[in-house]
């Protein structure tokens, strides 16, 4: 049963794979690059923004923060530089060798791509149910605090820290991703 199961993900993968050689050109992944590119700036020019608007509160906590926060989002792009820089050389193994030994490359990729996102979903999992206390939950608290103030929710980013960390400590938050995961 799992052999069969593997076997048609193999085969949706090579599916996937011709379709993409149809329609996905050079260009469109060099476009998709630049859109990552951006939206990673845009988040660290979000992270700055959050860091000079919470400097005048607690300026030592903020800078620990935002050095957390900085150094997360450093890790997560060269994850995905990683991922995608895979992704290319499969792509210039197709065209210039064609297909042999492509499946077992092709496979490797999707296995580290899918552990990389069992970690991040162990990492979420543990910040919401309260059992991871550092750095991550702090860039957790401090994203939930600016979402809270911006969608004016609260009167400001640190009454939104503090919201969302209230809300993490009672198990509410572990609790709604339980819910929205079970099936």
């Amino acid at each position: 049963m799992e052999l069969d199961l593997k076997a048609e993900e193999l085969n949706r993968g090579e599916d996937k794979l011709a379709r993409s050689r149809k329609i996905t050109s050079d260009e469109d992944l060099e476009s998709e690059h630049s859109k990552s590119t951006k939206l990673a700036h845009t988040f660290d020019a979000n992270v700055k923004s959050a860091e000079a608007d919470l400097c005048d509160k607690e300026p030592d906590r903020v800078k620990a923060l935002a050095e957390t926060a900085k150094g997360s989002l450093r890790t997560v792009e060269k994850k995905r530089e990683a991922v995608q820089k895979e992704n290319t050389e499969v792509r210039t193994r197709l065209k210039v060798f064609g297909e042999e030994g492509l499946h077992e490359k092709l496979h490797a990729a999707r296995s580290h791509l899918d552990h990389i996102k069992q970690e991040n979903a162990a990492m979420i999992r543990a910040i919401l149910a309260g059992d991871d206390r550092g750095p991550r939950r702090d860039a957790v608290l401090l994203n939930a605090g600016h979402a809270l103030f911006v969608a004016a929710r609260t009167a400001s980013a640190l009454e939104g820290w503090d919201l969302a960390a209230s809300v993490i400590d009672d198990g509410l938050a572990g609790r709604k991703l339980e819910e929205l995961t079970d099936h």
